[in-house]
This record gives structure tokens, C-alpha cells and sequence, in this order.
């Protein structure tokens, strides 16, 4: 519920929120971002961020192994999954089907970042 109500306090930031021409945001991202922050069931909740292109940002990290985000515009979902040494292992959009597993991609990463920090432990 937490998560749902920063999400709702974006509504309250301006055209250039940051001081650096920062778009404000649109009902149709809000609601999307929203929606998909309810698919994350039992699994670790994401930090959340707005960003100055009026989009909500997703965002997991573990230090040793990886980082994860994704970005909701009003007409998209991009995903961004990088290693532990920043190399990029997955930068695109996702398509409808893939949305709506959203849940499943973030345990599949979070679990592979467990078993890695495993094999080093």
C-alpha cells in the first residue's frame, strides 16, 4: 500500500519538479504504474522513483550481483537488467504478455541474484 500512495504523490509534482525541466505526470502512467506495482506478490518490493521524463521507475539492486528496473510510461514498459559489473544483460520494452508476468521476471532475477551470491558466500 505504501508503494501505491508514493506512486499517487507523483501526481503532485509540477512541470519541472527538479528544477531542470522535469515532465509532470499523466493519469494514464500513474494508473499503469500502479497496476503493475500490485503484480509484485511475494517477492521483494522495488524501490520507486519518478523521473524527469514524467515515467515511474522500478528499481531493485544488490550490490554484488546485479540491478534491475523497470520504466512505466503511459505507452510502455522498458526493462533495463545489468550483472554486478554493469554489464547490460537485458535493455528493451516489454510487450502486453510479458507485463503481465511481471511478477514471475522479477523472482526469476531475484532468485539468480540469491543463487550467485550463494556460490560466492
Amino acid at each position: 500500500m505504501e508503494n501505491i500512495t508514493k506512486i499517487l504523490d507523483f501526481r503532485n509534482l509540477k512541470e519541472n519538479w527538479n528544477g531542470y525541466g522535469a515532465k509532470n505526470f499523466d493519469d494514464k502512467t500513474i494508473i499503469k504504474a500502479i497496476d503493475i506495482s500490485r503484480k509484485f506478490i511475494n517477492c521483494q518490493l522495488p524501490e520507486i522513483f519518478p523521473t524527469a521524463r514524467g515515467t515511474v521507475q522500478f528499481e531493485w539492486k544488490n550490490k554484488n550481483t546485479g540491478y534491475l528496473e523497470f520504466e512505466v510510461g503511459s505507452e510502455y514498459v522498458a526493462m533495463l537488467e545489468m550483472d554486478g559489473e554493469d554489464n547490460v544483460i537485458v535493455d528493451g520494452y516489454l510487450f502486453q504478455g510479458e507485463i503481465e508476468s511481471i511478477n514471475y521476471i522479477v523472482k526469476c532475477v531475484l532468485n539468480k541474484w540469491d543463487k550467485s551470491e550463494n556460490r560466492r558466500g
